[in-house]
Order: structure tokens, then sequence, then C-alpha cells
């Protein structure tokens, strides 16, 4: 006999698990028991900003900048906004509302949308409040992008949970501080790509434990209050192509052993209070060969002396062959507050 067009309607909405075998059915499956037959829905089709996925399920929603340029009236409160799409988008994967001039709190009732892969928040200066941590229960997450924003409290050492975070931005957040969790060092995937948390208010020293973070591409923490010496162990970060340190109170040598940094292309450590020279083996960056550095900025070092700091440079060998790039000061605006051994 052949298989009843109407099983599927008369279904329950739970079943997840149908068995057809030992029996005498002919023909073929239903097409009612798939995907709709037929093209796509016109929201799916023509809608800006709007991504179905297999099943024509909206799975992204890009409402950045042109999308929400004509909202008419009061600013939407992210409260509000994240309401509907918890109610009417489940399946969504991917949501970004920057640049839409939200407003309020970061709500933790975000981290019901299950399958979230990418949240942009980014551009959004009266969006408030500090970072959920209940957020860490949203499983997939991937993408979080949080700059620009008026964000305040602490970074939430529970994102170490995130098994698959390739990108996680958070850069310009003024009253965003704390310190740096070590356990992110510990995030189960190591999957991590960018870390991005650039003019903040992030205190404290750097954990080695981020050098356990082995696909790093991206590490920008300019224009924090981080202090303290350059670990050593950074150089586990093989993959790293960037990195700025820069405008913060990082103190002591240029760590010898970042040659092993072959993947770097530029280094940014100006401003800060680092005393030295460069070391003899970073002469070695400046072979194309074994490494791919084309930038370093040691500028705004008030405890570097100009000229020994130029006699290192040539004693290193780094600039030979015009590759690399060294920035660096010929005079200084402020005082060395570093002690000095």
């Amino acid at each position: 006999m052949p298989m009843p067009l109407d099983l599927a309607a008369a279904a329950p909405a739970s079943l997840v698990s149908f068995r057809l075998t030992g029996n005498n059915l002919t023909g073929t499956l239903p097409l009612q028991w798939g995907a709709p037959p037929g093209p796509a829905p016109y929201h799916c089709r023509t809608w800006r900003g709007v991504t179905c996925d297999a099943s024509n399920r909206v799975s992204g929603l890009d409402l950045s900048t042109t999308a929400c340029s004509g909202l008419q009236g009061a600013p939407p409160t992210l409260a509000g906004a994240l309401l509907d799409v918890q109610r009417k988008l489940p399946w969504l994967q991917s949501l970004n509302l920057a640049s839409c001039s939200l407003q309020g709190q970061l709500s933790e009732a975000l981290a019901d949308l299950a399958n979230l892969r990418q949240l942009n928040l980014s551009s959004d200066p009266a969006l408030a409040g500090t970072l959920p941590a209940l957020w860490a229960a949203m499983p997939h997450m991937q993408l979080l992008d949080v700059s620009g924003c008026a964000l305040s409290g602490s970074l939430p050492a529970e994102f170490a949970a995130w098994q698959e975070l390739r990108v996680l931005r958070a850069a310009g957040n003024r009253a965003l501080g704390g310190q740096l969790p070590g356990s992110w060092g510990l995030m189960q995937s190591l999957q991590l790509r960018v870390l991005d948390l650039s003019e903040n208010a992030v205190e404290g020293v750097l954990p080695p434990k981020l050098a356990t973070l082995k696909q790093l591409q991206e590490l920008q923490l300019s224009g924090n209050k981080l202090q303290g010496g350059l670990p050593d162990a950074l150089v586990r970060l093989t993959q790293l192509n960037r990195l700025d340190l820069s405008g913060n109170n990082f103190t002591g040598t240029l760590p010898s052993l970042w040659v092993g940094l072959t993947q770097l292309r530029s280094m940014h450590l100006g401003s800060n209070m680092l005393s030295g020279g460069v070391p003899r083996l970073w002469g070695r960056m400046a072979n194309a060969a074994t490494h791919s550095l084309q930038l370093l900025v040691l500028t705004d070092n008030p405890c570097m002396q100009p000229a020994a700091l130029q006699e290192s440079i040539t004693q290193s060998g780094i600039e030979q062959g015009g590759r690399v790039e060294v920035q660096k000061s010929a005079t200084y605006t402020r005082q060395c507050t570093a002690p000095q051994p």
C-alpha cells in the first residue's frame, strides 16, 4: 500500500524517531514530509538582511546600519528587540544589530537562543550594562562583537566554556575592566582566532595561560591598564600575525624568545614603560625566508634611552634589507616611572 500523505500532519510535534522496517509499503516518501516544495518564501528570497536555512527557516538577521537607519521615533531597547527575536525566530544563528542606536542593558535572556553562532551589537554607544556570564550557556557561539558600546563591569571568566568561539571583540568600552581572566586560556575548543579588548580599562598582568590559545592570530589589548612584564610564554602563539600591546604600563625588557613568533607581521609595543633595547636574536626577524615581521613600533617608551635603543637596533640587524620598519622616538615628553635595574 502507498504511504499516506496526511501522516505528517497527524504526527505529534515532538516526534524524533519513526521506523518503517518490516512492512509492505510501496512508493516514495511524500514531499509533504520534508521541506516544502517549490521556491523559497518571499522573505527568504527578497528581504534585505534576511537569510534562511535549507528548511526555509530564518537563520540570519542583519539589520545593521542601513536597515536601522529607517527606524522612526525613540531608539529601540535591546530587551524589546530580543523579545521579538526569541519568540519568532528560534532557529536564528546570526544576529547583526550593529549601529542600530540600541539602548538599555545587555539581556541574559539572549542565552535562550540556543542556535546562535554570531552576535554583533557593536557601535551602539547607548547600549550599557555588563557582559552577562549566562551567555556562556550558548553552546555554539563563534563570534561576539560588542565594540563601541558603553559596557562596564568585568570580563566574565565563564566565557571560557565556549567551545566554538573564533572571534571576540569588545573594544572601545571605556568602563569595561577588571583583570583578563586566566581561564580564557583554557577555552575548551582553543579555536579563538581574534581577541580585541583595546581601549578599555582592563588591568593586571598579561596571563601566561593565554599562550595556550595556539590558534590566535590577532591579539589587540592597546589602551588599557595592563602592567608587569611581557611573558616569554607568548612565544607559543605560533599563528599570531598581529600583536598590539601599546598604551599600557608594561615594564621590563623585550623577550628574546619572541623571535619564535615567525608569523607575526606587526608588533605594537609603544607608549609603555619598557626598558633596554632590541634583543640581538630579533635580528633573525629580518629574514623573509623564516619570518613575516614588517613593522615594530617602540615609540614613547621613556625608559628606553634613545641612543642605546638605536645601537641595539643596529647590532641586531633587524632593519637590514629594509623589510622591517622599526619606529622609535628620538625624544620623550614624559618621564620614566618604572623601577630601573
